[in-house]
């Protein structure tokens, strides 16, 4: 336990009252000095019988670059007392609100976060300060529980998809109309047939099938950045997932390669989720030729010039093909602009 300023102040008047009572007697000062010690007695005892917080910490999930989410915590004193929450973060999260003064146990208390720097970024430890009813003692605990959330590197809307692959959703023949089946994780919405999936309340969704509705072969995506002093990774990163989800979002199974991991072919939900948490932790470096050779997406971030796609042959700066607002560039723009179904 430790005196607050108030607290201290309080104590120094008792010195004061003392010195004089010895100096011109006790009678007068009797009024002053022993309330006052009553009181710091009292908060003293107070915050002494109070039982260490319970303390839970409801973490946002992952979410990208620029993003804002918030931050609930669940803290329990058993009678609601005065107290003084703190919740430390990394460099990367922008939090101004972390420390915050109120009554434990009655009042709730969150704070909003927002993602900065791509990567891992940790919420915690926290401390919990309880204090009297006049704010003379305080206490405070620690908790060294944390949590991390990891963000994802920004994402641009690719923009000359027959570059990547065919503007014919990806090479699939969608004129010659054949059936129709269950969705499967991983087809697009643009083949549900809604008025099939109307008349069949007992399944999800259908969707059309096509002649020759093979699906299309796995393109390999390798993402390689310079190591160098400047955020180059960061760069490489935001290019790898542009292109990477454009090609999931045409239906287009997507195996990755960076130079801290790969992700082996797939599409779906869990395909976003693992190409995005590959990318959002992946520093420099380039991958290992036996694995770059056969790629069909190359990225590439060198240590000067800019962020390259290659793919059949050709080199096009990432810039011209990321669709931004304005006259932003990926390079320039601070925010993303936001695309359909962007969320893993």
């Amino acid at each position: 336990m430790n005196l607050t300023r108030r607290g201290r102040g309080l104590l120094g008047l008792v010195v004061v009252a003392l010195w004089m009572a010895i100096a011109y007697g006790a009678r007068s000062l009797n009024a002053v000095m022993v309330p006052a010690l009553v009181a710091l007695a009292g908060a003293a005892i107070q915050v002494r019988r109070v039982d260490r917080p319970s303390f839970e910490r409801d973490a946002p999930s992952d979410g990208f670059v620029d993003e804002t989410h918030t931050v609930a915590l669940d803290i329990d004193a058993g009678t609601p007392i005065s107290g003084v929450v703190t919740d430390a973060v990394d460099d990367g999260i922008w939090a101004p609100e972390t420390s915050q003064e109120t009554t434990l146990g009655a009042t709730d208390v969150s704070y909003d976060v927002t993602l900065t720097r791509r990567g891992p970024q940790r919420l915690g430890p926290a401390t919990v300060t309880v204090t009297d009813v006049l704010g003379l003692v305080e206490r405070t605990f620690q908790y060294r529980e944390t949590d991390t959330i990891l963000a994802y590197p920004e994402v641009f809307e690719v923009g000359g998809e027959g570059f990547l692959f065919d503007t014919d959703d990806a090479g699939l023949n969608r004129d010659e109309f054949d059936s129709v089946r269950e969705y499967a994780r991983g087809d697009s919405l643009r083949d549900v047939h809604w008025k099939s999936s109307a008349k069949r309340p007992d399944v999800d969704l259908l969707v059309r099938e096509y002649h020759g509705n093979d699906r299309p072969d796995t393109v390999h995506v390798v993402a390689e950045a310079a190591d160098a002093v400047h955020d180059h990774a960061s760069a490489m990163a935001t290019a790898a997932a542009s292109v990477s989800l454009a090609l999931l979002d045409a239906g287009v199974p997507v195996a990755l390669d960076a130079p801290d991991g790969s992700v082996d072919g797939g599409i779906g939900r869990a395909q976003r989720e693992a190409v995005l948490s590959l990318l959002a932790r992946t520093g420099a470096g380039v991958v290992p030729p036996e694995r770059r050779t056969p790629a069909d997406v190359v990225i590439t971030a060198p240590e000067e010039g800019e962020v390259t796609v290659e793919a059949d042959g050709r080199s096009v700066p990432f810039d011209d093909l990321a669709v931004v607002s304005g006259n932003a560039t990926p390079s320039a723009a601070r925010t993303r602009t936001p695309r359909q179904e962007v969320s893993p």
